[in-house]
């Protein structure tokens, strides 16, 4: 479930939070220098998806967040 979310995203937080997310990517638990940098920096950092249907409002978080189509036909 979406819970802490940083400043940045305050404006989406009534979106976001309570959303059924899967974390994809732990930046700290990365082999790239880079990213556990980064993520130390900013308290943590991960990549997470929305595994639930999408809900009015959601289109606010165009600009924040990559639509993925799970049912793609070959």
């Amino acid at each position: 479930m979406v819970g802490y979310l940083p400043e940045m995203y305050k404006d989406h937080s009534m979106i976001l939070e309570g959303r059924l997310a899967i974390v994809v990517t732990i930046y700290a638990l990365s082999k790239d220098p880079n990213k556990i940098s980064f993520s130390s920096a900013e308290d943590g950092v991960c990549h997470a998806i929305l595994k639930d249907e999408l809900l009015p409002g959601d289109a606010k978080l165009d600009d924040l967040v990559t639509l993925v189509d799970s049912d793609v036909e070959d």
